[in-house]
């Protein structure tokens, strides 16, 4: 009797909900009144049952308590799944219990009974049911897999015929045939990913093996299936990784169009792009060492970390270029149009850029050491923290020009 003042309602109502569910399921005549009752008077003979109550319902304890209980809750949830999944393997088992069950099939003599067996006969056909429906998914799924490996054979087979006609017909003597083969190609590469590379590696040995640069250096414009070639990789997809870098290098590339183009860290050394326009290209960190690129249209283009030491850029357009940290050193600059660029932290060292445009160029930073800055254009350049050392400025022109020292210099302005 010392615990029934101490007896949780919760406690007691949980305990009255359980008795109430045992009592109508086996049928026992009551009312809630008598279940709350006989709640009381089992939980005054459980003590311990009240004292760990109390004790998990602590303030402190409730949190730890929360996720006990959400952890039982789920095995037990986990539990009951398994077991509903296993009623196909139980089936068997209850069939021939069923079957073996005199009492069951007497019972159909007995009109009282013969609803209810009926009642077991149709649950155990529609189990039947189930597990015949779960065995045609199943199929169908194994099917379903099967056909999609078929198709993907398939494919694959109908892209290596693609790629082996393709290539085939590259070696065409009709110019239309092979510029066909090379745009199928490209489709190919589109459709198939991972044969990206391969096409990549095809199409640049086709430039370097149809369109080399000429012993006597007199460059002849390219044709008209070199030209489809550099499209197709001009524009290939930037956000494939790619194993290597393009390799361009001493080829003819003499007038192509390229505006637009990707070739981001190719290699282009020993290439010969006079005349090529190049407007707006992506020629980031590429390799153009000793390349020809006289009178080059390269407006806009981003050339920044690019190597273009010993490079020809005689009258080269390079308006708004971005040559930020790229190496100019002994490269010819003579004549070039490079107003509004920006060449900061570029090595310039030793390059000759006599009678160069760099009206509002941005060269902070630059290396300019031994340079040939005769005539130059420096009009609103930007030469702050510059490196002129041994730099020849004889007969450059200055108007709100921006020195190392950070001092304006007016000398030409009218």
């Amino acid at each position: 009797m010392q615990y029934e003042s101490n007896i949780p309602k919760e406690l007691i109502e949980k305990t009255a909900l359980r008795i109430y569910r045992r009592r109508i399921k086996r049928g026992i005549p009551g009312t809630p009144s008598d279940d709350w009752e006989s709640a009381k008077l089992r939980l005054k003979k459980q003590p311990r049952r009240i004292s760990w109550w109390l004790l998990i319902n602590k303030p402190y304890l409730k949190p730890i308590t929360s996720l006990f209980w959400l952890i039982t809750a789920l095995i037990n949830f986990v539990l009951r799944a398994l077991w509903s999944l296993s009623f196909p393997f139980r089936l068997p088992f209850k069939l021939w219990n069923l079957a073996d069950n005199k009492k069951f099939w007497q019972g159909f003599s007995d009109e009282k009974e013969r609803e209810y067996n009926l009642e077991v006969v149709k649950a155990v056909l529609s189990g039947l049911g189930l597990i015949a429906t779960i065995i045609a998914g199943v199929g169908l799924i194994a099917t379903y897999r099967d056909n999609i490996e078929d198709r993907k054979l398939a494919q694959e087979r109908l892209v290596t015929d693609r790629w082996a006609k393709s290539i085939t017909l590259l070696d065409s003597e009709d110019e239309t045939v092979r510029v066909g083969s090379i745009y199928s190609l490209e489709r190919i590469k589109k459709d198939s990913p991972k044969d990206h590379w391969s096409t990549v590696e095809i199409l640049s040995s086709y430039i370097r093996k149809y369109s080399p640069v000429p012993e006597e250096g007199n460059s002849k414009p390219i044709s008209i299936d070199v030209q489809a070639a550099l499209t197709v990789l001009a524009r290939r997809e930037r956000d494939i990784v790619e194993p290597d870098r393009l390799n361009l290098s001493s080829t003819n590339l003499s007038g192509a169009n390229l505006s637009g183009a990707y070739l981001s860290d190719a290699y282009l050394v020993g290439a010969d792009l006079s005349d090529a326009i190049l407007s707006d290209a992506d020629l980031s960190g590429a390799y153009l060492v000793r390349a020809e690129l006289g009178f080059a249209i390269l407006s806009d283009a981003d050339l920044s970390d690019a190597k273009l030491w010993n490079a020809n850029l005689d009258e080269a357009e390079l308006w708004g270029a971005n040559l930020s940290d790229a190496n100019l050193s002994d490269a010819n600059l003579s004549g070039v149009i490079l107003i509004d660029a920006i060449l900061s932290d570029a090595n310039l060292s030793d390059a000759n850029l006599s009678d160069a445009e760099l009206s509002r160029a941005k060269l902070s930073g630059a290396n300019l050491s031994g340079a040939n800055l005769s005539g130059a254009y420096l009009v609103g350049a930007d030469l702050s923290d510059a490196d002129l050392s041994g730099a020849y400025l004889s007969g450059a022109f200055y108007c709100y020009t921006t020195m190392p020292n950070g001092e304006i210099r007016n000398d030409h302005c009218f």
